[in-house]
């Protein structure tokens, strides 16, 4: 980061640590603050935390702070990529990460595209409105198997794989590495960082590359 752009990200990282003071009543725990910092280096990384630690503010802290730090504007097309096993959990997905996006003024729209999408869902995909996507791997697949989806996913600024140890060794997890690496092609720079439930007796970490 320039020295510039270093001055504007603190900034913007004291307003998500205040929002979290006031909304969630806690303060900022050291592996959120490390994950939110090599995001905005542009690194990937592994968030390796127990249920209820703030695995979710972890990953979305850095894209909320870099949104904040360059400016919000709208409009702007795909920008971050959530990916999910549990589809019937990603309606509660959705509201998290709405909320504290709402609360900064950060004007992103969340949209889920898994197998319970309706046909308004699927026409604002497709009419490219949204900023945010929750996705199974399932959906991801097939949305990377049209055409268009070079330009669709072009945009991309940050792809999030959520429980990551649900997928572990498994076919469906084969399908993922299969979809992160054709995204690779498509977006190369993207960051992609990996949420992972650990046992709450083990202390909370963020490693990141």
């Amino acid at each position: 980061m320039s020295k510039r752009q270093s001055v504007e990200w603190r900034s913007a990282e004291k307003r998500v640590e205040a929002w979290i003071a006031s909304s969630r009543g806690g303060r900022v725990a050291a592996f959120q603050r490390d994950a939110w910092r090599a995001w905005g280096s542009g690194e990937s990384g592994l968030i390796y935390a127990p249920t209820g630690s703030g695995k979710t503010l972890a990953a979305l802290g850095g894209p909320m702070i870099e949104a904040i730090a360059r400016g919000v504007q709208t409009n702007q097309g795909l920008l971050l990529l959530w990916v999910t096993p549990l589809r019937a959990l990603a309606a509660d997905l959705i509201v998290q990460l709405e909320a504290p996006l709402k609360d900064l003024g950060i004007p992103w729209r969340v949209l889920r595209r898994t197998g319970d999408s309706g046909s308004g869902e699927r026409a604002r995909l497709k009419a490219g409105r949204v900023e945010v996507l929750v996705i199974t791997p399932e959906s991801l697949a097939l949305q990377l198997s049209y055409e268009d989806s070079g330009s669709r996913f072009r945009t991309l600024g940050g792809i999030i794989v959520d429980e990551w140890h649900e997928l572990l060794g498994s076919k469906r997890g084969v399908l993922l590495e299969l979809n992160l690496a054709r995204l690779r092609q498509i977006a190369p720079t993207t960051p992609i960082w990996v949420c992972r439930r650990r046992s709450a007796i083990w202390r909370r970490r963020c490693w990141h590359c």
